[in-house]
């Protein structure tokens, strides 16, 4: 566990490494609040009802979190699965990525400060940079693509067509981090 952020309102951002026993703990509280939000409260079944309570799959145990917790509760977080030891998630979808990348997927914000999120974005490409990841993937819902291109934010671009998966429409989409760069 690395403290990545912490402010004055008790918000502390922290970055949880796979195969890191310390982290467990709060891995599991992650997983938990994702069943939680995508199995319990929006009915998704990405994961069958199970007794641990746990949203988890095959990904998890090769993957970094980022989370952020206020007053000790997880409010935020992500999934980040790098393609090191595994394909990333969204193979499954547009079948082989480029080598050196990662995969954001699994975000979460319950927070009703819209600061959280925005820091989060920040950290997840400090993460990025700090790696040297060459490639970024997500799976983006279609009405998100839309709010993006209004705000002129064009960083991923679209490398699929739509996949529907429980009821959601996704787009998956790159970023190359040169790309990137000469925005940030």
């Amino acid at each position: 566990m690395k403290k990545l952020l912490e402010d004055r309102e008790e918000i502390i951002f922290i970055l949880l490494e796979p195969n890191n026993e310390h982290d467990d703990f709060m891995r599991k509280k992650f997983q938990s609040l994702r069943y939680q939000e995508f199995v319990i409260k929006k009915n998704r079944n990405w994961e069958k009802k199970n007794i641990e309570c746990l949203e988890v799959d095959e990904y998890d145990q090769h993957s970094d979190y980022i989370i952020c917790l206020e007053k000790n509760e997880i409010i935020a977080g992500c999934r980040l699965v790098n393609n090191n030891e595994a394909e990333l998630p969204i193979s499954k979808t547009i079948g082989k990525t480029k080598s050196n990348s990662i995969e954001i997927s699994r975000m979460i914000s319950i927070s009703k400060n819209p600061e959280v999120k925005h820091i989060l974005y920040g950290l997840i490409y400090q993460h990025v940079i700090k790696n040297h990841y060459d490639y970024v993937y997500v799976m983006i819902r279609l009405a998100m693509i839309k709010m993006l291109k209004r705000g002129k934010i064009n960083i991923f671009k679209k490398i699929g067509n739509i996949h529907h998966h429980h009821g959601l429409k996704l787009v998956p989409m790159m970023a190359h981090m040169k790309d990137l760069k000469k925005i940030f």
